[in-house]
């Protein structure tokens, strides 16, 4: 449960600071969307497309929605591997419109405090400071202490494979 001051902090309106610090934080020579617009290309026109941007934006933020188009993605399947011809070696990336990218960033800036309070210690993948490797150390450990343990019937672990779900742990 997130207290009143952060429901208050996360529902009021935007900034276009907001929105320029979004725009900012997103890398350059970045693959565009179906719009075919970078990253790159809207902070070096940032004059030109600043007015336009930022009332959309400012829409969206007010209204809740957001034309459908928007919301499109081109998929781009990746090799895995040299000479790949099954699906299982590709791996897919969705490409986000601009404008879908930039809202995105604004929730996430919006959120993320809160997020911290409500997800749980044990939570080890997609958290900044923290990875899924954490997890199978942790696991490993206690494995390891288990096998030393002088009594060590009664126990029982269980290995699940994650191949499909990720490619590789870092």
């Amino acid at each position: 449960m997130i207290s009143q001051e952060d429901a208050l902090r996360i529902s009021s309106p935007i900034s276009n600071e907001e929105i320029i610090t979004a725009i900012n934080s997103l890398g350059n020579n970045k693959a565009p969307g179906i719009d075919d617009i970078t990253s790159s290309f809207l902070k070096g026109y940032w004059s030109a497309t600043s007015s336009d941007v930022l009332t959309v934006v400012h829409h969206f933020f007010s209204y809740g929605s957001m034309p459908k188009r928007w919301k499109d993605t081109l998929v781009v399947l990746i090799p895995k591997v040299q000479g790949a011809k099954l699906p299982s070696q590709f791996r897919s990336i969705s490409l986000y419109t601009i404008i879908y990218k930039v809202i995105t960033k604004i929730l996430i800036n919006q959120v993320k405090d809160v997020l911290n309070s409500l997800i749980s210690q044990e939570q080890g993948a997609f958290v900044p400071g923290r990875g899924i490797a954490d997890n199978c150390l942790l696991a490993q450990e206690i494995l390891q202490k288990l096998a030393s343990l002088k009594s060590s019937t009664g126990y029982m672990s269980i290995k699940v494979d994650m191949e499909q779900a990720y490619d590789r742990m870092r």
